[in-house]
């Protein structure tokens, strides 16, 4: 039995109507096929199983398997989602601190080209300026021995070899002293010793462009030796020999004891010159290293 809502009067539970007010009775959510009373909202009947909808059955866990199957479903593409973006975040950040390293490598290294190069620039700049002061001083030291070593200085100096007052007055330093054996000096400019050839000789290294040497051999006559590292050195000896007179005579050349004239006479016979001659010289020619110039006194 049961009562009804609006007069409280006992009616059977299948009633539709009340007996007593005549009022139609609610009616109570109840499955189709049992009349068991149900949720509003379920979709199973918990009495017989079968679904309120379409009646068809379901075993008892079905619904709860498949909610527990979408949970775990949500569940592992919610830990797949959370774990690419772990990995993304890590992954950006390696490669942003690897980046950033690279980054910090690359700008060390142009720092450091960069002062390199500075540094070379300064320091090839030094070498410049002091290669410039260098040939500046060569240049004034240079051109101070050739207002010395005149061919009247040179004839001066052949005519008292071992006056070393003389030898400075020509522009030239002593490389090697007399020695009785070899009974030679030895000056130069610009001119030093090198590998020893024999007891009293020396190989002469040039310190200069403009190097010379003077070796002067005191026998029963004089003889001297010229060398010039410079062809054009030799050449301007030579030039100055004929600006003091030279004699030439059957292709060979004289230093006439009496200056005749500048430039160069001709004659068939020494003979014909007035007063002799001192010297003969030889023309410039060119070795290995150097360019000769030989002198024989000729008194």
């Amino acid at each position: 039995m049961k009562q009804c809502p609006y007069c409280n009067a006992q009616i059977a539970d299948n009633s539709k109507f009340c007996g007593e007010c005549g009022k139609e009775l609610p009616q109570e959510n109840v499955c189709t096929h049992c009349g068991a009373t149900v949720n509003e909202g379920d979709i199973y009947c918990e009495i017989c199983g079968r679904n309120l909808k379409n009646g068809s059955y379901v075993s008892s866990d079905d619904g709860k398997s498949g909610i527990d199957y979408m949970k775990i479903l949500l569940s592992s593409l919610l830990g797949i989602i959370v774990g690419i973006v772990i990995l993304a975040v890590i992954g950006g950040s390696w490669y942003g601190c690897n980046e950033y390293a690279a980054y910090k490598e690359r700008a060390a290294a142009r720092e450091k080209f960069v002062t390199d190069s500075l540094e070379q620039v300064r320091k090839d700049s030094i070498k410049i300026v002091e290669r410039k002061e260098q040939e500046r001083i060569n240049a004034e030291k240079f051109a101070e021995f050739q207002e010395k070593f005149t061919f009247k200085n040179v004839l001066a100096l052949l005519k008292q070899p071992n006056n070393a007052a003389l030898a400075e007055k020509c522009g030239l330093s002593v490389i090697e002293g007399v020695f009785s054996d070899t009974k030679r000096i030895v000056y130069g400019y610009d001119v030093k010793k090198g590998e020893q050839l024999t007891t009293n000789e020396y190989e002469l290294k040039p310190t200069s462009k403009h190097a010379c040497s003077l070796v002067i051999y005191m026998y029963d006559k004089v003889s001297a030796d010229l060398s010039f590292i410079d062809k054009s050195d030799a050449d301007a000896l030579f030039n100055m020999a004929k600006d003091y007179g030279l004699i030439e005579c059957q292709d060979n050349y004289y230093i006439p004891t009496n200056k005749i004239a500048n430039g160069i006479t001709v004659v068939d016979e020494l003979e014909s010159i007035d007063g002799g001659v001192q010297f003969m010289i030889v023309e410039p020619r060119e070795g290995a290293e150097w360019s000769f110039i030989n002198i024989w006194s000729q008194e």
